[in-house]
């Protein structure tokens, strides 16, 4: 029984009152990095300033609430712990009432509860098990975020969190007893905590993000898309176009989204991160496509506007306003939408939209591509499902050119409009082109063999070349066929659309994005301002299928270009951009003053230890010099325990004391290490007393039990 009473007085429990301000500071230091870590990534995935703000309130409450619970730590605070229960009460029903109106999406209101909940509990912190409670809700907090923030900065972020983590697990002394092994422990503590940060990336990369086949409802409007007060239609289109505008004037947006390619523009893009794709395929992001080429510009062919309404909020079914022709058998695939940057109203897709699922009351289709009534601003999410055809290519490839002509009969009983306007060429269109398309195709018999003869064809017989001089010819296409025989994506594509159209093969000009790469860490596609591409839908019996004649010769110059707008390629590999670089410079500054702090804090820990083992060796081997055994029976009970508990801790600094021992073993044991203690100051004569002092230490114990 006297056991127990050694490990009460002597070892710390958690139920005790907490009175150290170094496991208070330390565990404070985690909770506003988590506060400001919260307020910071929220903000730059929605790019809403209300979250950002928050943090800094939360971050003054907080501050009040660690200084409060350590004043009052001693008190019971009944009404306080009345009045906070109410508090948790009232948040709980907020993050209800903000769950209704997020039903597909509870990541951010459970993450904002858990915040809240972490300031609120501040209050009452009296007892160590409080302050691991909040140093558990702040990982939890983590964990949360984990599944919300897209970008690979979180990385930094959760780097950050396990060393301060640690950093305040050694401030608890839990498993500290001396100097040498607190240093021992503390390079114990550094791996474990390189292994937990291996975990926690694990655990981040298998954690499910807002993706395909996952989230597949998930729509998310920021603020800035939400309305304060009622608008009438003709205000709203006004405001949407107007800024729509102005996102199209930007330097990162692709000019060929303005509603017409213009084969005489010339423009570079920047390497800006625009949206994160999750899907399923790595494949091209279509934005629009133009039916009508006039010799120098594609155009749409109908600008008159349709709207489609929604079944139900921020839900539109499509199929029927797409003029594909589906075959039965289909794959459904789910594609989620991440805006980074303000972008047109384009709804970016991968064909063929079956259903959307997008922050907006109405869509638009004009001339079969589809458009948002308000812009894409940045922070916006929203979901496309597509049915992609599975092709038999053995068909395809046995499908011969009166099989074609068949199916394109069919096609003109369908919709002989459709047809007609996707075969369309200029009435000067030179006859050159023509007759260069009939030459290279009049001996293929198979209807996909000649769209492929002429694509290898201007695969390897044009340059790719961003820096092309202006137009030589009244045509476009002729120009680049004859004159300049280089050009970028935009030529190549109108060259074999054209192409394709003078023998009677319906195609169009598609703009969107090609991108080349998936973020290895969150397994988003990234979408660059510079992966903007020009491509050739053409239709088959499929449906309209993908080809791209841009080639891999490339001009040096271009080359060079190239490679120095990419020249961080290992950055955009992993999800980075421009912008994220400054971010991440930032994140470093901050990490390293955090990391300064927790190392300041560990090095007055160790102090504290130091100063702590001189002071108790001080009064062992002064008490060993002035006093002899029968001082030890004219010791009042209190100055008993005392030097009970110095001796105690001095002597076990160098021999062990474990938990199974009575204390009468460990004095044998240490008569039996004495060899290991002869270095020390009056060795024989502390031990010796030591044991007086356990034979009287032993009455005292006896006698209250």
């Amino acid at each position: 029984m006297y056991q127990n009473n050694i490990n009460n007085n002597c070892l710390n429990n958690e139920n005790q009152i907490e009175n150290s301000i170094l496991v208070r500071l330390s565990i404070y230091l985690v909770c506003i990095y988590t506060i400001l870590s919260f307020g910071f990534l929220i903000y730059n995935e929605l790019n809403e300033i209300e979250f950002l703000i928050n943090s800094f309130i939360y971050l003054i409450f907080i501050t009040i609430g660690y200084i409060w619970s350590y004043i009052f730590r001693n008190s019971k605070q009944y009404f306080l712990k009345f009045l906070l229960a109410l508090l948790m009460i009232i948040f709980m029903l907020n993050f209800f009432k903000d769950l209704s109106s997020n039903l597909y999406d509870p990541r951010i209101p459970l993450a904002n509860l858990l915040i809240t909940l972490l300031v609120i509990h501040s209050y009452d912190l009296p007892k160590k098990r409080d302050l691991l409670y909040s140093l558990l809700s702040s990982i939890i907090v983590f964990i949360t975020l984990s599944v919300i923030i897209t970008n690979p900065i979180f990385i930094i972020f959760i780097l950050g969190i396990i060393i301060l983590v640690f950093s305040s697990i050694n401030s608890l002394n839990i498993n500290i007893k001396d100097l040498p092994n607190f240093l021992f422990n503390f390079n114990i503590n550094v791996i474990m905590g390189f292994i937990f940060f291996l975990i926690a990336l694990l655990f981040y990369l298998i954690l499910p993000k807002p993706q395909a086949g996952y989230y597949f409802k998930t729509v998310l409007a920021p603020k800035s898309l939400k309305e304060e007060e009622p608008k009438n239609l003709f205000q709203k289109q006004k405001e949407s176009k107007q800024l729509n505008n102005q996102i199209l004037n930007k330097e990162y947006t692709y000019k060929a989204f303005k509603g017409e390619v213009d084969l005489n523009n010339r423009g570079l893009l920047p390497h800006i991160l625009l949206m994160k794709v999750k899907s399923p395929i790595l494949t091209y992001i279509k934005g629009v496509h133009y039916s009508y080429y006039d010799g120098k510009k594609w155009k749409y062919s109908e600008n008159k506007d349709s709207f489609i309404s929604s079944y139900e909020t921020s839900f539109f079914e499509l199929e029927t306003f797409n003029d594909i022709y589906l075959v039965n058998n289909y794959d459904e695939i789910t594609v989620y939408f991440v805006i980074q940057e303000d972008m047109p109203d384009i709804l970016y897709h991968i064909p063929i939209i079956y259903q959307a699922y997008i922050p907006t009351e109405n869509l638009i289709t004009k001339d079969y591509n589809f458009f948002s009534d308000y812009p894409l601003v940045k922070g916006m999410t929203y979901t496309i499902i597509s049915k992609v055809p599975r092709i038999d290519y053995n068909d395809l490839n046995n499908y011969t050119i009166q099989d074609y002509q068949n199916f394109l009969d069919y096609i003109y009983k369908k919709n002989k409009k459709e047809l007609y306007k996707n075969l369309q060429i200029p009435d000067n269109l030179p006859t050159e082109i023509k007759e260069l398309s009939i030459n290279l195709t009049k001996n293929e018999n198979y209807f996909i063999q000649k769209v492929n003869k002429i694509k290898e064809y201007l695969e390897q017989n044009y340059k790719y070349n961003l820096f092309i001089k202006e137009l030589q010819a009244e045509d476009a296409v002729y120009d680049f066929l004859f004159i300049k025989k280089e050009g970028y994506c935009e030529q190549f594509a109108s060259a074999m659309a054209v192409m394709l159209r003078t023998i009677g093969i319906p195609t169009r000009l598609v703009i969107g994005y090609a991108p080349d790469s998936k973020d290895y860490l969150t397994g988003f596609i990234n979408v660059y301002a510079d992966d903007a591409h020009a491509w050739v839908e053409v239709l088959t019996p499929y449906g309209w299928m993908p080809f791209d004649p841009s080639p891999v010769n490339i001009d040096q110059k271009t080359l060079n270009y190239l490679q120095n707008l990419k020249s961080f390629s290992i950055f955009k590999n992993f999800g980075f951009n421009e912008q994220d670089l400054k971010n991440i410079s930032i994140i470093f500054k901050i990490f390293i003053n955090i990391f300064i702090i927790s190392f300041i804090i560990y090095l007055i820990k160790i102090s504290f230890t130091l100063l702590n083992f001189i002071n108790l060796k001080n009064f062992v081997i002064n008490f060993t010099n002035k006093h002899n055994l029968e001082d030890i029976e004219k010791l009042s009970k209190k100055e008993l325990i005392k030097v009970f508990n110095s001796f105690f801790k001095y002597l076990r600094t160098s021999i062990p004391y474990e938990n199974n021992l009575t204390l009468r073993e460990y004095y044998i044991k240490l008569k039996s290490s004495k060899i290991n203690l002869e270095k020390q100051e009056n060795i024989n004569k502390i031990i010796t007393l030591f044991e007086k002092i356990i034979i009287n230490y032993e009455k005292i114990i006896y006698k209250n039990n």
